[in-house]
């Protein structure tokens, strides 16, 4: 498995979430709406960068510190705790709009998916 072809995920992760912000805002002018939609798409990629840099920490044969791939792991769960409290304790952020900026990853992964499959002539 070869982690540099998932560069390209955390870019369409991007481009999908920026296209739901600008038809969220189209359709709801609400501040709140478009800045949990905004947060839900920062805590998307942020879970996906993180998971990307331990996954390629693990499956790496020539890495020799792992006690490094425990505190990424810790890194990336305070930062969803930290976002999570940002998001509804501080700033009052509608949960629609949060949960439509986290699921920009579903269409994203799907595109890759079939970009990747389209490229090797495998069936999906």
């Amino acid at each position: 498995m070869n982690f540099k072809d998932y560069k390209t995920l955390p870019i369409l992760i991007t481009v999908i979430a920026g296209l739901i912000l600008i038809a969220a805002a189209q359709i709801r002018n609400d501040q709140a709406f478009l800045l949990g939609v905004f947060l839900g798409y920062v805590m998307c990629l942020s879970n996906i960068l993180f998971l990307l840099k331990i996954l390629v920490k693990i499956f790496d044969e020539n890495y020799k510190r792992p006690s490094i791939i425990a505190l990424l792991f810790i890194a990336k769960l305070s930062s969803i705790g930290l976002l999570f409290y940002l998001a509804f304790g501080l700033f009052s952020v509608d949960m629609i709009g949060f949960m439509l900026g986290y699921s920009s990853i579903i269409p994203s992964v799907l595109i890759f998916v079939l970009i990747k499959n389209s490229n090797t002539g495998k069936a999906v």
